[in-house]
């Protein structure tokens, strides 16, 4: 699936305002180039690679995977993790090591003194049932996609400011949030608990844990997203306005790239949206006349003018 991966960067790079961030500043994060070549020189480190429609030429150290797409990559140093080339060439040199190389319509020259510590697998095409495994994956994640970004926008049409609020109470008044995490999170599903063992209050309890909850978090997500994408379309110079419905969908779009990222993408996904929801529940609670910890006197009531 790393190859979904690349592609769905390349969708993120087309739509995103402003640069994408390289990993060049930072060696241990993703570093994505399309329609270009990238060098990580002789004592250089890079976290992970991803090449389309260019080459690559790894001399120095890469801690994680390399992925070249309808390209050639040439490997003098290391790569701790997965080599993948797609419709490409992979040359490995000597002295050079690489874990698992991984093959997909292309050609491996292996000097000798070239060291593979992992399997190498050669396709010749991604196979009948990985192919269709591949397009289900594809389109689950379009769809998932698509209607994520879609109740996001809806979200920013009907309720913009509240969006824009919740938003930036996630960063804004973290106290805050967090009793709201600690809320819906500990406090609400612990109540739930209690009411489904007794008779009277089964329905309300099942409720609660089946829908109330996992509808918090889909918010929660919304929220979460549309504050990366008020910072992102900050930092390119634009205006969120009351209706954040570019920051909305940047933001959700990264985040469901980032899914993509086995484990971490998915904790972190998670996290994301335990948050937001908590957020959301904390200027609810404000928005019927509560007070937090924290931030909850002299706030602006418009949300446009509060800091980003």
């Amino acid at each position: 699936m790393k190859w979904v991966l690349a592609a769905s960067l390349a969708l993120l790079v087309a739509f995103t305002p402003g640069k994408v961030a390289a990993a060049e500043d930072d060696p241990g994060d993703l570093l994505v180039r399309i329609g270009g070549n990238v060098l990580i020189a002789e004592g250089e480190t890079a976290g992970s690679v991803v090449v389309i429609n260019g080459d690559a030429e790894i001399g120095g150290r890469v801690t994680d995977s390399v992925v070249v797409i309808d390209g050639n990559v040439v490997v003098t140093g290391t790569i701790e993790g997965d080599l993948t080339v797609i419709s490409g060439t992979a040359n490995l040199a000597a002295g050079s090591t690489v874990d698992d190389v991984s093959l997909i319509r292309s050609d491996l020259s292996r000097a000798e003194g070239a060291n593979v510590t992992g399997n190498i697998d050669e396709q010749d095409n991604f196979g009948l049932a990985g192919g269709f495994i591949a397009l289900f994956s594809i389109l689950f994640w379009l769809a998932m996609t698509v209607a994520v970004i879609i109740s996001g926008l809806i979200f920013a049409a009907v309720g913009g400011r509240q969006l824009i609020s919740a938003a930036r109470t996630t960063t804004g008044e973290a106290v805050n949030t967090l009793l709201g995490v600690v809320f819906v999170w500990i406090a609400l599903p612990f109540f739930a608990g209690i009411a489904v063992v007794t008779l009277v209050g089964l329905p309300l309890g099942l409720g609660v844990l089946l829908f109330v909850l996992p509808a918090l978090w889909f918010l929660g997500l919304i929220v979460a997203g549309t504050r990366l994408g008020l910072a992102i379309v900050k930092a390119s110079g634009r205006e969120p306005g009351l209706h954040p419905y570019l920051a909305s969908f940047v933001g959700l779009l990264i985040l469901q790239i980032l899914i993509l990222v086995p484990v971490i993408g998915a904790i972190v996904v998670l996290l994301a949206g335990a948050w937001g929801a908590g957020a959301l529940a904390y200027v609810a609670f404000r928005a019927a006349g509560g007070k937090g910890l924290t931030g909850s006197e002299g706030t602006p009531s418009r949300p446009d003018l509060q800091p980003s």
